[in-house]
């Protein structure tokens, strides 16, 4: 199937989970979605550098309503290659295990970034003074007393690499699923009687 044959097959089986797709088609919609997702970041970074609050919600709008535009039909997509590859589409709840991973690290990081500013003195409320104190935090690692903070620091080792190690896990475990070719409809062969062929 041609380029813009599968982007425009994408788009018309918005939320079809049924069925089977080919390598070719996932793969020219996975391009495309690809290239749109490059254009998304441009446009966050556009908007970021504005000076202009209501620019920035826009662009920020915009980008959200496209992104999701393009996760729907890749989803769908995806179910269906994973069936037509012979696998259970139900495999891909495995790329929860690094988001949960993911959530035990960001727990674990603010855990101890909450342990070292209680250390230094600071309160937090907000997310705004969060991501100061963040900054304040690596600064602190860069300072010459790094060495009284680092212990807090120690706990996002494992979390860390339960996410890396799991998210390339899966990753890997998904790129062989979606490049293996259609697997062959099995054809079913009436079964013979043999007192009827005698």
């Amino acid at each position: 199937m041609p380029f813009l044959n599968a982007i425009v097959y994408g788009f018309n089986n918005f939320f079809n989970f049924r069925g089977k797709v080919g390598r070719s088609q996932y793969w020219y919609f996975y391009l495309f979605a690809v290239i749109v997702n490059q254009g998304i970041s441009w446009l966050q970074r556009q908007g970021s550098g504005s000076n202009n609050d209501s620019t920035t919600w826009v662009i920020l709008a915009l980008t959200t309503l496209l992104s999701l535009g393009i996760s729907i039909p890749q989803l769908a997509l995806t179910v269906r290659r994973f069936r037509d590859a012979g696998f259970s589409p139900l495999l891909l709840l495995l790329s929860l295990i690094p988001a949960a991973a993911g959530v035990w690290l960001v727990a674990t990081y603010f855990s101890d970034l909450a342990s070292i500013l209680t250390l230094g003195g600071v309160s937090v409320h907000s997310l705004g003074e969060w991501m100061t104190a963040a900054q304040l935090v690596a600064g602190l690692l860069a300072s010459p007393d790094a060495s009284v903070y680092m212990p807090y620091f120690t706990n996002c080792i494992a979390p860390l690499a339960v996410t890396a190690l799991s998210a390339m896990a899966v990753g890997i475990f998904f790129i062989i699923v979606l490049t293996r070719p259609s697997k062959p409809e099995a054809v079913s062969i009436p079964a013979v009687d043999s007192e009827a062929t005698a």
